[in-house]
């Protein structure tokens, strides 16, 4: 059976994935730090979902590595 990759991650995902902690990206979210085109906000009644396209977010992250060197 041939393993699925999933597009979008959740914050907790997304911590996971570059090394920081979920405040820290949620940081970065309100911030500005991460750009509005690496993640999608579902709102819900009474809860708010962010998820982040995973290979945008890696890309993103190589950039910024590199940016910081």
């Amino acid at each position: 059976m041939e393993k699925v990759e999933k597009e979008f991650i959740s914050e907790r995902q997304a911590s996971l994935l570059l090394g920081v902690s979920a405040v820290c990206v949620f940081t970065w979210r309100e911030n500005g730090t991460l750009p509005k085109d690496l993640y999608i906000e579902k709102q819900y009644p009474t809860i708010k979902r962010v998820f982040y396209k995973k290979a945008e977010l890696l890309e993103w992250q190589n950039g910024f590595k590199k940016g910081s060197s």
